[in-house]
């Protein structure tokens, strides 16, 4: 599950989420997916939810009797970035077999949706639910006008629609 701070002088392990990046760039991509991203914040001590990596839907299903109920499945493709616009995440799920049925389900989904996207597998997500909890978006990029910069705001599938979120442009100052 989740921890409920970061460890206080946690040591980060730079090799693990520099092999991450090495490998994402060797690929030619310049995104991270989701496990990839949850490799590296857990690399820096950033606290995440459970998350098994399956290449089928038999895999995730296995994955489902070994963790903690509700599960979540969502798509992995390095080809989608909004995984909720293609009907690539299934929330709640209570049993193996509604896990692996909803991977088959997505699987084929994306496949009408985007045929061009590659599909690596899924990931099994143990859920978390806090009182007054909000999802967030971060992410990072360089822009070729402004340099490095941080996105921030409200996540999940309102972030489309509401827009809650800010860029900003990262200055670095000599102290």
């Amino acid at each position: 599950g989740v921890e409920e701070q970061v460890a206080v002088g946690h040591d980060p392990d730079v090799v693990a989420a520099r092999s991450v990046i090495e490998q994402t760039l060797a690929a030619g991509r310049a995104v991270l997916t989701e496990p990839e991203a949850k490799t590296i914040l857990m690399a820096y001590g950033v606290p995440t939810v459970e998350t098994r990596v399956a290449k089928t839907p038999t895999e995730c299903a296995r994955l489902a009797t070994e963790m903690r109920h509700p599960l979540a499945v969502k798509i992995v493709s390095p080809d989608i970035t909004h995984k909720s616009d293609v009907g690539g995440v299934v929330l709640d799920l209570e049993t193996p077999e509604a896990v692996a049925e909803a991977a088959r389900c997505i699987r084929e989904r994306v496949a009408r949706r985007r045929p061009e996207a590659r599909i690596e597998g899924f990931t099994v997500q143990t859920m978390v639910r806090r009182i007054h909890a909000r999802e967030l978006i971060v992410g990072a990029s360089i822009d070729p006008v402004f340099g490095p910069v941080i996105l921030f705001g409200q996540g999940g599938t309102a972030v489309e629609i509401l827009a809650d979120f800010d860029f900003r442009r990262i200055v670095r100052r000599n102290v």
